[in-house]
């Protein structure tokens, strides 16, 4: 499970899906009235008047069924929300809290302890004068908890080590200069999904002795891990081998995503000796990278290969470039996407000059912003979706034998003249074009 920021569609959904489907008729209304997961989710607004008689309604239909909430704009204190929390506790699932209204810069978040009842945190939202203007008691019992737009201080992730049954988590963080110790170790029995977004950290100074506030983390049972982080300086090449060294300790992973800042990447020393996974088959190791200036190229290059020569995926691949030093060892792999974000990074790091790159198991391959070099040998029979965005191939009809599904050709940016594609059999043919490039492009398909 990847937690993603509900749209407003979805919002949407959650908020008036029910409601539409029982007043289409009276037997839909039977039929919905009568199915309690359908009325599970329960969304918050404290800016709608009538929100409290959607609570009930929904509380009513769900009967027994467990609670997703989803709270928008919190930041208005509400006696009658504290008491809904505290008075369903036993029935809630998850809580999604979207703080929309907010900006980081002028409100900061904590959670800490809730006096009474003893079964919560406090969610406490402060103003910069510094005044807390709200309160939102979050009960412990929870599986999933998701916060959007809220950046916590570090000193909140022990608050989270009280949620027992938590299996999902996704939050941000935000250290301060202030290093943060704890007596022992920050340990979350159950959590499967983390999501965390480190964002503006400062390094503790003399790193040497004290630990990076991520190196008190323990999951035993982490499968899923999605970390963005930022850096607002360039840290030592201690710091890149002690991540590492904390992402070994997670030994259940299966599905590990990396974005990183420019400057995290440009300590990484290209001499260091990489590690090895022991733990379990990665399904999938993803890899993106802020748009970096030029002089970052070699880095992006040397933080790309040591990453995925510890931690080589199985199935799903997503690199920053489309250039490998072993392209053997992605031999495996069913998607691959590269981001391209520049044409090349180095001689180093071209692949092996081979006639061919084989990729048997290859169903899906999406290119992005320009064609990589390997583009021309690849070969994959059992490729079934093709999608190109941002520049324009010119002959595609040898990477697979066999009818491909689909193909999406996306262009953003204007190309003066003539633009002529030769594509392989396929099914069902995308074209995502701007009006003027209709004139300028020669699609030759086959298909079937």
């Amino acid at each position: 499970m990847r937690w993603r920021m509900p749209s407003s569609e979805i919002i949407a959904g959650y908020q008036y899906a029910p409601l539409i489907l029982a007043s289409v008729s009276r037997a839909w209304c039977h039929i919905a009235t009568k199915y309690p997961p359908l009325w599970s989710t329960i969304l918050i607004d404290q800016s709608e008047s009538d929100y409290l008689e959607r609570i009930h309604l929904f509380l009513d239909r769900s009967g027994q069924e467990f609670l997703d909430v989803i709270l928008i704009d919190h930041t208005i204190p509400s006696l009658h929300l504290n008491n809904f929390l505290v008075e369903y506790e036993d029935r809630f699932k998850t809580v999604v809290g979207l703080a929309a209204n907010l900006r980081f810069n002028d409100y900061s978040f904590r959670m800490e302890s809730y006096k009474t009842p003893a079964s919560f945190v406090n969610w406490s939202v402060y103003a910069p004068i510094p005044r807390r203007i709200s309160t939102v008691p979050i009960p412990k019992c929870l599986r999933h908890f998701q916060l959007h737009q809220s950046r916590f201080d570090s000193t909140s992730l022990i608050q989270f080590t009280y949620f027992n049954s938590l299996e999902s988590l996704s939050i941000s963080i935000a250290p301060g200069p202030n290093h943060t110790e704890w007596d022992q170790m920050l340990r979350f029995e159950r959590l499967r999904h983390l999501n965390l977004d480190i964002s503006n950290a400062e390094w503790p100074k003399g790193s040497s002795s004290k630990r990076l506030w991520i190196e008190w983390l323990e999951c035993p049972a982490l499968a899923d891990l999605d970390l963005v982080h930022r850096s607002s300086q360039c840290p030592s090449n201690e710091v890149h081998i002690r991540l590492e060294a904390c992402l070994l300790r997670f030994r259940s992973l299966q599905n590990l995503r990396v974005h990183a800042g420019c400057k995290i990447i440009a300590g990484e020393d290209q001499k260091t000796q990489p590690s090895i996974f022991d733990g379990r088959v990665l399904e999938l190791v993803q890899l993106t990278v802020d748009i970096y200036p030029t002089p970052h190229k070699a880095c992006v290059g040397a933080f790309t290969e040591r990453l995925f020569s510890v931690f080589v995926p199985n199935k799903h691949l997503t690199r920053p470039y489309g250039q490998f030093r072993s392209p053997t060892i992605f031999a495996n792999v069913k998607t691959m996407h590269i981001q391209s974000f520049m044409k090349e990074i180095g001689s180093v790091l071209v692949a092996p000059q081979m006639s061919q790159l084989e990729f048997p198991l290859l169903e899906e391959l999406y290119l992005q912003r320009s064609a990589p070099k390997f583009l021309d040998r690849l070969r994959a029979p059992r490729l079934r979706s093709l999608r190109i965005d941002g520049f324009t191939p010119s002959d595609l009809r040898q990477h697979s034998n066999t009818s491909i599904s689909i193909v999406r050709l996306t262009f953003r940016v204007f190309q003066p003249g003539s633009q002529g594609i030769y594509l392989p059999s396929v099914d069902k043919l995308r074209l995502d074009i701007e009006a003027h490039d209709l004139f300028h492009l020669n699609v030759h398909p086959s298909l079937v």
